[in-house]
């Protein structure tokens, strides 16, 4: 099931994306992501740990934002999807 918020990962492949280890609720990366991009369009796949985030003017900002939520965050090559 999927967080989303406007987008879709599966589709948007030029989209940046992230490996979020850990990640268990989808809301609370949400609200990571918002806390810092409130006009992003999200999209949370937690069976795969990953997190698509578009509009974001600072995407650092982005993954800071998710770690201090108390995640591991890694920033995955635009188009690469995770296989899990």
């Amino acid at each position: 099931m999927s967080a989303a918020v406007g987008i879709d990962c599966r589709r948007e492949f030029e989209m940046p994306r992230h490996n979020v280890t850990g990640m268990i609720c989808s809301q609370s990366v949400t609200d990571a992501v918002q806390s810092v991009a409130p006009s992003a369009r999200i999209d949370i796949r937690p069976e795969n740990r990953e997190v698509c985030v578009a509009g974001a003017s600072y995407p650092v900002q982005v993954i800071a934002a998710i770690a201090e939520a108390g995640y591991s965050v890694e920033r995955l090559a635009a188009g690469r999807r995770r296989n899990v």
